[in-house]
């Protein structure tokens, strides 16, 4: 069975924002299901001192499309507790050591990887350093891809078809700010401009960076 990959294959570059100035107010980014998922929640995943110039500039020559790195921490969140929602709606949602315990097989499945363990851990983490995400970003992508893989099961889906249709029948509501850009049920995604991601109340000065790719750790 091959279920592609709806949450690590991020084949985009990523604008990556430099705070300059802020206020203490703190918007909504989305709403997945009655649960909020703040402009902070958001930040908290990319580091002021954003990508390594050498990601960018191999990024470029690959003429890769431009994404902010907030779209593309949003639709990781939103993503997560879109599975979290239908995990929980198809029966009950998984504990933590459930979760936990699907790594591996997750990782198989739906990272496609040969490296499993801390290897693979480690590896991701070290990939969203270098894309300008913090290293807690890259546990936000192993536990999506451990919530994917339990749903795959839950679901019985054998295609990325079939998870998407089990999951669209529940109609888990889900919001997203204009300001982020509009969310697609049909991909697990958002689509959004080049400027997406930015809070009414900061100035942002960006710069290109690629996104991570957390498919194929280093065996």
């Amino acid at each position: 069975m091959r279920v592609r990959q709806l949450t690590v294959a991020l084949a985009v570059l990523v604008a990556a924002a430099t705070l300059t100035s802020c206020s203490s107010k703190v918007g909504t980014a989305a709403v997945v299901g009655g649960h909020s998922i703040s402009d902070s929640d958001v930040a908290h995943y990319i580091t002021p001192a954003g990508p390594d110039p050498s990601a960018i500039s191999a990024a470029q020559a690959q003429g890769q499309t431009l994404q902010p790195s907030r779209v593309q921490v949003l639709s990781q969140l939103i993503t997560q507790k879109v599975f979290r929602a239908a995990l929980a709606d198809s029966g009950s949602e998984p504990s933590a050591a459930e979760i936990a315990a699907a790594h591996d097989d997750a990782v198989s499945l739906i990272g496609q990887s040969q490296t499993i363990g801390a290897d693979y851990d480690n590896a991701i983490t070290a990939q969203m350093i270098t894309y300008g995400f913090t290293d807690q970003f890259a546990h936000v992508i192993v536990q999506t891809q451990e919530l994917e893989y339990l749903l795959v099961k839950r679901v019985n889906a054998a295609s990325a078809t079939d998870l998407l249709a089990a999951i669209n029948k529940l109609n888990i509501p889900v919001t997203v700010s204009g300001r982020y850009g509009t969310w697609d049920p049909s991909q697990l995604a958002l689509t959004s401009s080049g400027n997406a991601g930015l809070p009414s109340f900061v100035t942002f000065a960006s710069a290109a960076a690629p996104s991570p790719s957390a498919s194929a750790p280093a065996n």
